[in-house]
Order: structure tokens, then sequence, then C-alpha cells
């Protein structure tokens, strides 16, 4: 399954960004894996919008992680780290 997400450009590591709809998807789990495992995880997404913002804000009310985003147009890319 993850072979389709080979690198082709836009992304850390092997994998390529993430389109908007998987990594708002993605959030929350990251984010649970970010606070169990104590470590971050850095991935990339295809676009930054006020509505993946406030998810982050949201998660961030409950569990002690942390995200942060640089980039811009089609590149970002989201780090979640414990708090």
């Amino acid at each position: 399954m993850l072979d389709s997400w080979k690198r082709k450009g836009n992304g850390v590591g092997s994998l390529r960004a993430l389109p908007l709809a998987l990594a708002l998807a993605l959030a929350l789990a990251l984010a649970l894996a970010v606070w169990q495992r104590g470590r971050e995880v850095p991935y990339t997404c295809t676009e930054l919008t006020p509505h993946a913002k406030s998810n982050f804000e949201v998660i961030e009310r409950f569990l002690p992680v942390r995200f942060s985003a640089s980039g811009s147009g089609s590149s970002w890319k989201v780090v979640g780290k414990p708090f």
C-alpha cells in the first residue's frame, strides 16, 4: 500500500507529501504516537489550511503535544512534539 507513496519529489525521507485530507485524518493518530513514545513525528503535507490549524489547536488542548508548521504553497512540514 505504501508503494504508491514512494518519493516523487515532495517529501521527507522516502515518502512524498500527504494530501490535505489524509494529513487531517492522521493528525490525531500521530499526536497519540508522539504522546505515547515521547518523540517528535514530522511529516509533510500539500497544504496547511485554517481547518488543519484548528485541528492542531484542539488536539493540543487534550494531549501534551505541540504542533509546528513551516513551508508555503504546496509543501508544508508539520512536526508534532511532546510537550
